[in-house]
This record gives structure tokens, sequence and C-alpha cells, in this order.
């Protein structure tokens, strides 16, 4: 917990996801900086990323190697204790499946709703 932000996102990267290295955008590394400067520097790190690759490329099925994490914006979760990474075309909202329920309910004209399980 005592590295440095950018550290411990090029650890888990390297180590855990297989990248060769990660770059961070502008913004990212200017959010980044703000995280450190109002004392956020030691909190853990949660990774957002695409679904079905441990990269930031969704062609990139499972744990491609030697790739460079694209970090492209960093945010504060101050309330559950961690900074927020985010990589690649991702929307924010966990726990979805590839294919979610909700893909198969309908609205029926009479009101009633159907595909419910």
């Amino acid at each position: 917990m005592t590295d440095a932000p950018e550290d411990k996102i090029r650890k888990v990267a390297q180590k855990i996801y297989g990248a060769g290295d990660i770059s961070l955008t502008a913004k990212a590394k200017h959010e980044l900086k703000k995280c450190v400067d109002l004392g956020y520097g030691e909190l853990p790190i949660c990774i957002a990323k695409v679904p079905g690759s441990l990269s930031d490329d969704g062609s990139k099925i499972g744990r491609p190697t030697g790739f460079t994490l694209k970090v492209r914006d960093v945010q504060v979760n101050s309330g559950a204790g961690f900074i927020v990474v985010l990589t690649g075309a991702i929307f924010r909202m966990p726990g979805l499946p590839r294919d979610p329920m909700a893909s198969h309910m309908e609205l029926e004209e009479n009101g009633e709703i159907t595909g419910l399980e």
C-alpha cells in the first residue's frame, strides 16, 4: 500500500494482467496527481477494464502478454476506499455478464413484462 499509485497500477498490469508496461493519458496523469495531493495516494487500486480480457482491448481475449495497458482516466471512490483506474472503452457498471438478463425482458402492449426468470 505504500507504493506510489502509478507503481501499483504497473505491478497489477505486469504481474497479474500480463502487460509489458502501462501508459497514462495526460488526463489520467493529472487525476492521479490530484489523488496523491488530496491524500488518497495510499488507497488500493481497482482497475476497470473491458470484459473478457485482462487488457484494455476487447479483441485480445483472455490474458494476452506484452501489451501496453492504456490508462485513460483515474477516479477516487473515497467511500469505498479505492482509486479506480479506467482503461479501454468501458461502461462503469459492475457485475454484468456478457448477456445480461435485462436484454431478454420485454414490455408487452398490455403492460405485462415477459422474459423474467
